[in-house]
């Protein structure tokens, strides 16, 4: 069988992630979101690109095309203001678009280089998209409990979609894909304590974080804990 041409994957990924931004920007242009919203709604369509990465490019230096290439984009988008639905808003500094590309080129650098695994950087992405991007639509829409820190606005209620997000995402990925790997009975009993254990831990590095670190840190965190507990 003819292995599958990485270069291909790169042009469907890019494919897939423009696809998602004229999404979002078809959503904001016709005033059926504002500019958060379509943020954060692009935020959680463009981290499947890592599906690509998995199953069609694999290979870390075409790896890092599409990461390097939107990392340059989302800067003049950011400097230039020609992306509107992925502006922040008034009032905020938050540089999370600049953090998620700086993630993925970690993430692919790690799994090339590193030994990652490409399914466990595949499960901190989708934690950073899933969990990360639901906790601010959530905390938006009924955040009426702050977190009691004076670095962030971020509220309880945000942090517990996280924490729920992160939770089913993570057992999803252990099913899906360590589940083969186990040997022995009762596996997913502790598979769904370690989600528990991963999600508790992000939760808490997402309550505490400002100005977007979360975008760096959070995939750090799960992929770390998930080398030491798988």
């Amino acid at each position: 069988m003819t292995e599958f041409d990485p270069a291909w994957g790169v042009g469907l990924s890019f494919l897939f992630v423009f696809s998602i931004l004229g999404i979002g920007l078809g959503l904001f242009h016709f005033k059926i979101v504002d500019s958060f919203v379509s943020r954060k709604l692009i935020h959680i369509g463009v981290g499947h690109w890592w599906f690509f990465h998995l199953f069609l490019i694999k290979d870390p230096a075409w790896g890092l095309v599409g990461p390097f290439f939107f990392l340059g984009f989302n800067f003049l988008a950011r400097q230039f203001g020609f992306l509107k639905a992925m502006e922040p808003g008034k009032g905020e500094s938050n540089l999370g678009t600049i953090y998620f590309p700086m993630s993925l080129i970690a993430l692919v650098a790690w799994c090339g280089w590193g030994g990652l695994p490409l399914w466990v950087a595949g499960v901190g992405i989708m934690v950073l998209s899933w969990g990360d991007g639901l906790a601010a639509l959530m905390g938006r829409a009924w955040g009426r409990h702050p977190i009691p820190v004076a670095w962030t606005r971020k509220s309880w209620e945000g942090t517990m979609a996280l924490l729920v997000a992160s939770f089913l995402v993570i057992l999803v990925c252990l099913f899906v894909f360590a589940a083969p790997l186990a040997t022995y009975p009762l596996w997913w009993v502790t598979a769904v304590g370690k989600a528990v254990a991963i999600a508790l831990a992000v939760a808490l590095v997402e309550a505490l974080t400002p100005f977007g670190i979360d975008n760096l840190l959070l995939p750090v965190v799960v992929c770390g804990l998930l080398q030491l507990l798988v």
